[in-house]
């Protein structure tokens, strides 16, 4: 028997292929959405495949005193590192493109660890560009309002300078009010890696939601949020407010949208 070849399946590489004979939405589907690329556009941004920050991540947004994310080993393995140095200082790391459609279901995934765990702020998410790379999307916390040229976004913010001191989901659009949901009191500890996951859904004016390490009662969700067909990127920005200054590793950033 000759050895089969991708085209001479009915849909390759589609959902259609991947669930046949599967529900849609088992865990093995899941497992195996990656490779429905037909369907699904998906990068794994990872240090241990490059001793540099990989092609289509963008590290800007430094402040001056700051060292920018860049390859490091110095957590005994491949991550992403940058140090803040000085009062109300960032860095980011972002998505060189502003591909990402808020009703095509984007999602994003980062795994990060930070040693000091006061006076800090960051952000991670979808947003369009910003006028500052060196200062967030989110303005105020406490009463949701964003800026600094962001219109539509959906990001996991903190800011331990506010009133609310812990994790909140934080979504705006153009049409829709800044709004947020707040994810328990789940502040990161230092020294430990922690995950966020951010999910939007399909539709206009779309929501969405964000779990903190894959633990149900660590997720928030938001009933509204980006327009559609508003064009976003991934981007994470950290800053130090004041006191120590604060490392950041990043061990690697995952996104997918539809095609």
């Amino acid at each position: 028997m000759a050895n089969p070849t991708v085209g001479s399946f009915t849909g390759p590489q589609t959902l259609r292929q991947l669930a046949k004979r599967r529900h849609f939405n088992s865990q093995l589907t899941g497992f195996l959405l990656p490779y429905a690329v037909a369907d699904y556009a998906y990068n794994v941004f990872e240090p241990m495949r490059d001793d540099t920050v990989l092609p289509g991540l963008t590290v800007t947004g430094a402040d001056a005193g700051t060292t920018a994310f860049a390859y490091s080993v110095a957590d005994n393995i491949p991550t992403y590192r940058a140090v803040t140095n000085g009062d109300a200082t960032y860095v980011q790391i972002k998505g060189d493109a502003v591909a990402f459609n808020a009703s095509k279901a984007p999602g994003m995934e980062v795994v990060f660890k930070v040693d000091v765990v006061t006076n800090f702020q960051m952000e991670a998410g979808f947003c369009d560009p910003l006028t500052d790379d060196t200062l967030p999307a989110v303005t105020d916390i406490d009463t949701p309002a964003t800026g600094n040229g962001a219109t539509d976004l959906a990001v996991y913010h903190i800011d331990t300078g506010e009133t609310l001191t812990t994790s909140a989901f934080v979504t705006d659009g153009g049409t829709a009010a800044a709004a947020k949901t707040n994810i328990s009191t789940f502040a990161p500890t230092a020294g430990q890696y922690h995950k966020i996951v951010i999910q939007l859904f399909r539709g206009t004016n779309v929501g969405g939601f964000c779990i903190i390490d894959d633990n149900p009662q660590l997720m928030a969700a938001v009933a509204t949020g980006p327009n559609q067909n508003v064009l976003m990127r991934p981007h994470l920005i950290f800053g130090r407010l004041s006191a120590a200054d604060k490392t950041l590793d990043i061990k690697y950033i995952r996104t997918w949208q539809d095609r």
